[in-house]
């Protein structure tokens, strides 16, 4: 069962099952969050990363991510390089049918977090459960902290237009 009544976007199944694959909107999300961040200003990028909460779901994606993120980025290496190109061919694309290329960047980075910390937010749930049921109180109390505090983050993110 989801909590606050979300849909999971990925579940964590028990230990003998593989996870689902993520949903076709966290896909694109990534996408477009990575496609604008090739597109904005390294200032709009590092201002706005300071404090994020989300994970990519495959390797790639998150080293063009702590690529483009790194202020300093020097040359790509050549297993970057045709995807930082894909990046930019679709980014130069989405200028075309936005006039704000870092509202875009900020909208993506938002929903990206929330389906983020709401997956987190279930994986949290299924070891708070397991640890009740294996009587580790200082656990449960510790991963309940979390839960509290990935709580109020989403909170505050879904009260951002």
């Amino acid at each position: 069962s989801a909590l606050f009544g979300a849909r999971p976007l990925m579940t964590y199944p028990e230990s003998n099952q593989t996870p689902k694959p993520p949903s076709q909107r966290r896909n694109l999300l990534e996408e477009r969050l990575l496609s604008t961040m090739v597109m904005i200003d390294q200032e709009i990028i590092s201002r706005e990363l300071d404090n994020h909460n989300f994970i990519f779901t495959s390797a790639l994606n998150n080293q063009l991510f702590e690529f483009l993120r790194s202020p300093e980025n020097t040359a790509p290496s050549p297993e970057l390089r045709d995807s930082l190109n894909h990046l930019k061919f679709k980014g130069e694309l989405l200028k075309d049918f936005t006039n704000d290329l870092a509202g875009e960047y900020l909208t993506c980075k938002k929903e990206l977090e929330k389906v983020c910390i709401k997956e987190e937010l279930i994986r949290l749930g299924d070891k708070i459960k397991e640890k009740e049921k294996a009587g580790d109180t200082p656990e449960v109390t510790a991963k309940l902290a979390s839960f509290n505090n990935l709580s109020r983050r989403l909170k505050e993110l879904e009260k951002i237009n």
